[in-house]
């Protein structure tokens, strides 16, 4: 399928929030995190109601008269709070359930992804630092750091067994060939689990409770894999290597098991969205979404109810985006305007 372009009627901005609209977040909302040009502090949040197609630009700042900060890289919720990611600033945004701010956790050094391990306390991973931070949640403060094998740490996952709660996470270093278990309990490294490739960055987990790794980029001169790993015994199941000219940059698994990989081809100026399904042995030979040219394909995402597919276009990284929305056949149904490259989706359930 190839990416065309439209928008959608977008609503005039309420400044009411008891009205449906803005800051009305509900089970059908999808936040998007836009970064914001690097350097320039001009990070928003877009909001979308999926029921009714509306959008919502800016709407951090609408509610709470201040910028968001400079790159916003993911959002998390934990209960009825949502944290806001904000690499740049060094810091993470609280909110309460109608993104009002309730508090910040400052003095988090390039803050990349968050994960909540319990109600009580969620890990942050960083760039350009040898740490995991621990957050606790009652009081949003940092209240510890674990030390990891290189100064890159990127995505998460949290899985559980009889012998306790165990964080897998992605060192995005070209000399790693392994995931890193931490007990979640005692905050310490308890194991390096190999996998196929090297540079591991995205992590999913199946509803099996196996993992699926991605890992390298032609940026890195290393040859992209996708790693199906067993965690109960620290078994690949199999890995996929792709073309050595891909660079996949986001990892999405969908409710039947099958994978997607945002793929960014600089050598042959293509990009697209490839699907693997969960039983494959290699990798497939043409795009699943084909973007089309002018756009630069961005974030990736799976609404978890309807297995609809949503993706970001970038565009020159200066200019506002678009977020597409496909169905699971690839067929474009829905698109809306964005602010400056969006990255990052929160599906709200």
């Amino acid at each position: 399928m190839t990416i065309s372009l439209f928008l959608s009627c977008k609503k005039d901005k309420p400044n009411d929030v008891s009205v449906a609209g803005l800051g009305a977040i509900h089970s059908q909302t999808l936040l998007v995190g836009n970064e914001g040009n690097f350097g320039s502090g001009t990070a928003t949040l877009t909001q979308i109601d999926l029921s009714t197609n509306a959008s919502y630009q800016n709407v951090y700042a609408q509610l709470n008269d201040e910028g968001i900060g400079d790159v916003l890289q993911s959002i998390t919720r934990v209960g009825n709070a949502y944290y806001l990611v904000v690499n740049n600033s060094n810091k993470i945004i609280v909110t309460d359930n109608k993104m009002r701010k309730t508090s910040e956790i400052k003095n988090l050094n390039q803050a990349r992804f968050m994960l909540a391990v319990n109600s009580n306390k969620a890990y942050v991973s960083s760039i350009y630092n040898y740490k995991i931070y621990v957050i606790d949640l009652t009081n949003n403060t940092k209240v510890n750091e674990i030390n990891v094998d290189s100064n890159w740490t990127e995505e998460m996952v949290l899985l559980s067994d009889a012998s306790g709660d165990y964080v897998y996470t992605c060192n995005y270093d070209t000399a790693i060939n392994y995931i890193t278990k931490i007990n979640a309990n005692t905050d310490q490294v308890v194991d390096r689990i190999t996998i196929g490739g090297y540079a591991p960055s995205r992590i999913v987990k199946s509803t099996d409770n196996t993992l699926w790794i991605l890992a390298g980029n032609n940026f890195f001169n290393k040859t992209a894999t996708l790693t199906h790993l067993d965690p109960s015994n620290n078994q690949r199941l199999s890995t996929i290597t792709f073309n050595p000219t891909w660079s996949p940059e986001h990892l999405a698994i969908d409710r039947n098991g099958d994978l997607l990989v945002l793929v960014n081809d600089y050598n042959n100026n293509k990009s697209g969205i490839y699907k693997v399904p969960k039983n494959a042995t290699a990798a497939p030979s043409t795009f699943f979404i084909t973007a089309s040219t002018g756009t630069y394909l961005y974030g990736l995402g799976i609404e978890p109810v309807t297995n609809d597919i949503f993706v970001s276009d970038a565009k020159d990284f200066t200019q506002n985006g678009t977020v597409m929305r496909y169905n699971s056949n690839g067929d474009l149904i829905q698109s809306w305007p964005t602010g400056i490259a969006p990255s990052s989706f929160y599906f709200v359930q």
